[in-house]
């Protein structure tokens, strides 16, 4: 039952008239996703709260769905992971129940807010709690694995974020299935093209999601459509270290993480607490108008002095989609 087959469910009453679906907030593969209005709420703070609605007319479905309980339910709370409270079955539907996030999603406050766009304290400070928020999954044995700015959720001021969907998540460390993921945010060795490998690691693949999120974050872009040879961005970072320095405004600090979690080696990516550290080091993530002069003119007396066959086309970096 794909989610186009899903009835809308809006009015509806759930947990014996105790929640009411008011609004659709979005869709995905399996269901929708509501906002529903707390009938016994006593205070604002728990007038509202997120319900994913999911059908299950076949076993493959329902063990998913299961699966995704289970592992959500499996974090303990965090102040950076949506919290869920409970399931409620009905018909051939399961209802999850989640806190809701009044601020909408981290894509909306990207691209149609423009929050973070030379704001370095709040993508400093964003970041932070994503880092957070994946640390305590990872820390207990759950591998998001579809790490985006779909699925971070913000506050209604924006200064606090929440990791949500878990409907890709697992529990092993290393693991074979590939299709997992969303295609720019996705690791080399999870696509399975270039690198090889009879499994992958789930926990080394989040930190690389981390860095497209990061790049996302402050310059509103993916670096590449995927991670692959074949994508002329991703094989001009692999050639030139300062392929980010040179069509992001960013600064040298931002670019040495970078490079850090963008290692090709999964076992030698940078790891979450050294991510974290290295990010509380960073004042300031973008470049000033002075500062991206100053490159702009130094690639261009380069470029001047290179004869006309050595140029190349740098290829634009992806849009956010």
């Amino acid at each position: 039952m794909p989610f186009n087959t899903v009835p809308h469910l809006v009015g509806r009453s759930i947990v014996n008239g105790r929640l009411i679906l008011v609004a659709v907030l979005g869709a995905g593969n399996f269901g929708q996703v509501y906002k529903a209005r707390n009938m016994a709420a006593t205070n604002d703070s728990s007038l509202y709260f997120v319900v994913k609605c999911i059908g299950i007319d076949g076993s493959k479905r329902a063990t998913a769905v299961s699966k995704e309980i289970a592992l959500h339910g499996s974090v303990p709370r965090h102040p950076n992971v949506v919290t869920y409270r409970a399931t409620w079955v009905e018909e051939d539907y399961v209802f999850m129940i989640m806190d809701y996030c009044p601020g909408g999603d981290l894509y909306k406050a990207i691209c149609e807010k423009k929050v973070f766009y030379r704001n370095d304290s709040l993508v400093k400070q964003v970041f932070l709690q994503v880092i957070d928020a994946v640390q305590h999954c990872h820390a207990n044995q759950v591998f998001h694995r579809d790490i985006k700015p779909e699925n971070i959720l913000c506050s209604k001021d924006g200064t606090q974020v929440f990791l949500a969907d878990f409907g890709l998540a697992t529990c092993e460390d290393d693991h074979k299935f590939r299709k997992a993921g969303t295609l720019p945010y996705k690791s080399p060795e999870c696509l399975g093209e270039d690198f090889r490998s009879p499994t992958y690691s789930t926990r080394a693949s989040d930190v690389w999601a981390l860095g497209v999120l990061l790049l996302n974050m402050i310059v509103g872009l993916n670096p590449w459509l995927a991670a692959k040879i074949s994508d002329p961005c991703f094989n001009h970072f692999l050639c030139n270290s300062d392929y980010f320095l040179k069509i992001f405004r960013i600064t040298p600090s931002v670019n040495q993480v970078l490079l850090r979690i963008f290692e090709l080696r999964s076992s030698k990516r940078i790891t979450l607490p050294e991510l974290r550290d290295e990010i509380r080091k960073i004042d300031r993530f973008f470049l000033t108008d002075a500062e991206h002069l100053s490159m702009v003119l130094q690639e261009t007396r380069k470029s001047i002095n290179l004869s006309v066959s050595q140029r190349r086309l740098i290829p634009a970096p992806r849009p956010l989609v």
